[in-house]
């Protein structure tokens, strides 16, 4: 409990640093709202843009926290209403704490995530303490990209991660009850949840433990009937997800690197650091093929091989290299073998998560200037 205290007390710090020295106290910029859409003028609230920006997904998230139907008035702003509305969970739990009061959007979906790092962090240090590794490995679970990713832009990657450290506590713990109900949040939270609960439902068929495959897709069905309402409202787009040059942006970006608009050496830095992140999700992949072939199959080392094949099809789209995109999406990957490193004492196995949060912190570095006032 403790270590997860100081997790979300190290989340809480920062987030209230940066708002206050950076963005003169409003609350509203951590969901990183851009200058260059058709944002609304939302009655009663002093909304925090960036100029020349498009924003990102946390802008998008925070509107259906206003109004979480699809058949509202938000739904006409949405960039892509048939994949945002499908994550329901954290804009929704936002409005309920809220109490659908438009101005405490802002700060009840801050708290939401914070009670969402506490509990990661908490389940995170409970598995570690069952292998009789010690609890502050709790305190590791700021070091996955999605944590401090989704601190500094308001997405539902931190949830989403926390609730897939929670399926594997009541696993281990044989707390199938709890276990179910976490697998259905997953899938709410976020699409990719649905991967998670594939993973059990697959262990479980293997082990042919019927009954509990079977509350497995029971568990999945929530979000199935969630998807349907959505797509009947929104239809899915899929020209997006189809890869018309497979893996051409992705080799671009590896042989020529990004452009920024810095001085030569921070250019240099940066794009150091980029080739760092994209090490670190290479060596996951590489530690999840490796892990699949150590030992008999458990959820964990199933849940791995998914993300593994996710990473592969991301990267063959157009811009996916950068961390705060494929690091978020495949944050539980990183989680796993992270928890591997804690409970069988390999520490490397935690170096995946740490190479990708380097580039992180290095991408919230001018936010760190201005809580020093350096600049």
């Amino acid at each position: 409990m403790l270590y997860a205290a100081l997790c979300a007390a190290t989340g809480l710090a920062w987030q209230y640093a940066t708002v206050h020295r950076n963005y003169h106290g409003n609350w509203t910029a951590l969901f990183c709202v851009g200058g260059k859409g058709a944002f609304p003028q939302l009655p009663g609230e002093d909304i925090y843009r960036f100029d020349n920006s498009d924003g990102f997904d946390g802008q998008f998230y925070y509107l259906i926290a206003h109004d979480p139907s699809p058949s509202g008035k938000m739904a006409g702003l949405i960039d892509s209403p048939d994949l945002r509305y499908q994550r329901i969970l954290v804009p929704f739990l936002a409005y309920a704490a809220a109490l659908g009061n438009p101005r405490g959007i802002a700060f009840s979906f801050v708290a939401v995530n914070l009670v969402f790092l506490f509990l990661g962090a908490w389940w995170t240090a409970r598995i570690a303490a069952l292998h009789g590794s010690h609890p502050a490995w709790g305190l590791a679970f700021l070091l996955i990209p999605a944590v401090p990713i989704s601190l500094d832009r308001m997405t539902v990657d931190l949830a989403m991660v926390a609730l897939s450290a929670g399926a594997l506590y009541f696993w281990e713990t044989n707390q199938p009850k709890k276990m179910f109900a976490v697998m259905a949040l997953l899938c709410l939270t976020r699409d990719t949840g649905a991967l998670v609960a594939a993973a059990f439902v697959a262990f479980f068929l293997i082990h042919r433990q019927w009954k509990r495959a079977l509350a497995g897709l029971a568990a999945i069905a929530p979000f199935a009937a969630w998807v349907l309402h959505v797509t009947a409202l929104h239809p899915v787009h899929i020209g997006p997800w189809l890869p018309a040059r497979p893996f051409a942006w992705t080799r671009d970006f590896l042989l020529h690197g990004a452009a920024y608009s810095f001085s030569p050496a921070v250019n240099f830095a940066v794009r150091a650091l980029d080739l760092v992140a994209l090490a670190g999700l290479a060596a996951a992949l590489l530690a999840a093929v490796l892990e699949a072939r150590r030992g008999s199959w458990t959820p964990a080392r199933i849940t791995n091989l998914g993300f593994a094949a996710l990473a592969l099809y991301l990267l063959s789209l157009d811009e996916w290299t950068h961390v705060y995109d494929f690091g978020r999406v495949l944050s539980p990957l990183a989680l796993n073998l992270l928890l591997y490193g804690a409970v069988s004492r390999r520490w490397w196995l935690a170096a995946p998560a740490c190479c990708m949060t380097l580039r992180v912190a290095a991408q919230l570095g001018p936010q760190i200037l201005g809580i020093a006032a350096l600049r």
